[in-house]
């Protein structure tokens, strides 16, 4: 007969061929682990023995069969019920009785159990996880190691987030295996720009019970998302210069780890200014170079105005030119409140031909606009779109005098995060005032303005004097760092 551990007992029947002269007495008993035989189902207990006497010699006896229903994979097996008699009927002593073969069907199956088949983790986002655990009770102990695969590195999997350090297995015993293990996956937060990626997590198995030795176990498929993008950072969209050798700046930097370094060429369109890439280096140079290793340095670009691009304006010409705010006006009196600075946020993706266009609606400036181009072994650089920055060029004044009443404003726009450092542009004065020069800095909301940052606190005004007019003085530009 067959009896399968989670089914219910199975039965035969026992009883004597003849009328016996005197009780005999049936025992019944298992050769084989995983069964149960119970002689007198209807009693309390199991019961080994069976007894016929003179007068119910032939009613049928019930034995019942049943598999014991544990949790060890033990692949089913065979068991046999033998029968002993004892009897003061001498025909009945030692009579041999035929034994009953039993088959167990097992239901527990060794496996690692794999909570789930997918998961996906940002680079900035907290770790997910999933858990093990075995499918049945081990004869030993079960040691599930994980491990990653998949292009690239910037995954790491730990499969005892509880214990210090990163852990690389998982042990089951027969006390624990059904208990769920958890196994966190997350995503390194470097600064490379490696785009959405995926990662299998494996599986392998190792034990003395051999049939969890060796098992296979399903894998877990993790995507990363990318919290980096390959770009080059333009600190400023615009720039103002009046006067040669009038001088302004703004910085350059990569906003992502290159794989290789990147190369950024420096190129003008319009005339009257010239550029440095580096000015620290002899000579004008027109490439910047970043490196893996310090890539996200930011990198200095001089723009200075040249005599080609400084004009005499004739006396036809409008004396009110919006390229220089500050014309025209009267040297004894204060230059008033400038306007404040408007962050412009990354320049990327501006369109410097609209802002060249709309600088000059009278065509009494000049302007220039230097141009970037990107050359790398990094796919995600090479060849990469970059802002322009445009260069307002002031005009000359009356002809034959370059000594206008003017403020001028180091840069026409700024880009400030909430969690970086401040930027920074100058003013100062385009001619000798006859009296002290009073210029007030305000700002809206959300932005803090500076006219003095070596001073404690935060001053909102610059004073130039006769002595003092014509040396640039910073004003610092930050953005408050707030939750909203």
């Amino acid at each position: 007969m067959g009896v399968g551990e989670s089914s219910a007992p199975e039965f035969y029947t026992l009883r004597l061929g003849s009328e016996p002269s005197a009780a005999v007495e049936v025992s019944v008993s298992v050769s084989g682990a995983g069964v149960v035989v119970d002689a007198d189902p209807a009693a309390e207990g199991a019961q080994s023995v069976v007894v016929f006497g003179p007068e119910d010699w032939d009613v049928p006896r019930a034995v019942s069969v049943s598999a014991v229903d544990d949790d060890v994979a033990s692949g089913g097996g065979a068991a046999m019920v033998a029968h002993s008699v004892v009897s003061g009927d001498a025909g009945y002593v030692g009579l041999e009785v035929a034994p009953v073969l039993v088959s167990v069907a097992d239901d527990d199956a060794a496996a690692v159990v794999v909570s789930r088949s997918s998961l996906g983790v940002g680079e900035s986002s907290a770790p997910g996880f999933y858990t093990l655990r075995l499918g049945s009770e081990p004869l030993a102990a079960v040691e599930v190691s994980v491990s990653v695969s998949g292009a690239g590195a910037g995954v790491v999997v730990d499969a005892d987030p509880v214990a210090e350090g990163v852990q690389a297995s998982v042990v089951f015993g027969p006390g624990d295996w059904d208990v769920p293990r958890p196994v966190s996956v997350s995503a390194a937060d470097d600064d490379v720009a490696a785009g959405d990626r995926m990662f299998v997590v494996a599986h392998a198995v190792a034990s003395d019970d051999a049939r969890y030795d060796g098992l296979e176990a399903a894998p877990v498929s993790v995507s990363v998302a990318e919290d980096d993008a390959a770009a080059v950072v333009v600190s400023a969209s615009r720039l103002a210069l009046g006067a040669p050798p009038e001088a302004a700046s703004y910085t350059l930097r990569l906003a992502s780890e290159p794989l290789a370094a990147v190369e950024v060429s420096l190129s003008v369109s319009g005339p009257g200014v010239v550029v440095d890439a580096d000015p620290g280096a002899e000579g004008a140079q027109s490439v910047v170079v970043f490196e893996p290793d310090g890539w996200d340095a930011p990198r200095t670009v001089t723009v200075t105005a040249t005599a080609d691009g400084f004009e005499a304006r004739s006396d036809t010409e409008d004396p009110a030119d919006p390229a220089d705010p500050a014309e025209g006006a009267d040297p004894a009196e204060p230059a008033g409140p400038v306007d404040p600075v408007e962050p412009a946020g990354p320049a990327e993706g501006a369109d410097p031909a609209d802002s060249v266009e709309a600088s000059d609606p009278a065509g009494g400036g000049r302007v220039a606009v230097v141009e970037h181009s990107v050359v790398s072994d990094d796919a995600g650089y090479d060849e990469l779109a970059v802002a322009r920055v445009v260069v307002d060029l002031a005009d000359g004044g009356d002809a034959g005098d370059d000594d206008a009443a003017s403020v001028l404003v180091s840069a026409s726009r700024l880009a400030v995060g909430e969690s970086s450092g401040p930027g920074s542009y100058t003013l100062r004065l385009g001619s000798e005032p006859a009296a002290e020069v009073s210029v007030s800095v305000t700002a809206g909301a959300g932005v803090v303005v500076d006219a003095d940052p070596d001073v404690g606190g935060v001053q909102r005004r610059l004073v130039f004097g006769p002595e003092d007019w014509d040396t640039a003085r910073p004003v610092a530009v930050s953005a408050a760092d707030d939750d909203v």
